[in-house]
C-alpha cells in the first residue's frame, strides 16, 4: 500500500513540517504511536 503525504507549510519558522515527516517515518513501523520515551 502506498501513501502520499503533502506538507503545505513554509520551510522555515515552524516545526509542523518536521513533525509531519517524523510521524510519516514512524507510521509503517511496529512501534505504537506515540512512541514511549524509553524506546
Amino acid at each position: 500500500m502506498k501513501h502520499l503525504i503533502l506538507l503545505n507549510d513554509p520551510p522555515y519558522g515552524t516545526e509542523r513540517s518536521f513533525n509531519g515527516l517524523r510521524m510519516a517515518h514512524a507510521w509503517p513501523g511496529t512501534a505504537p504511536w506515540p512512541r514511549s520515551p524509553s524506546s
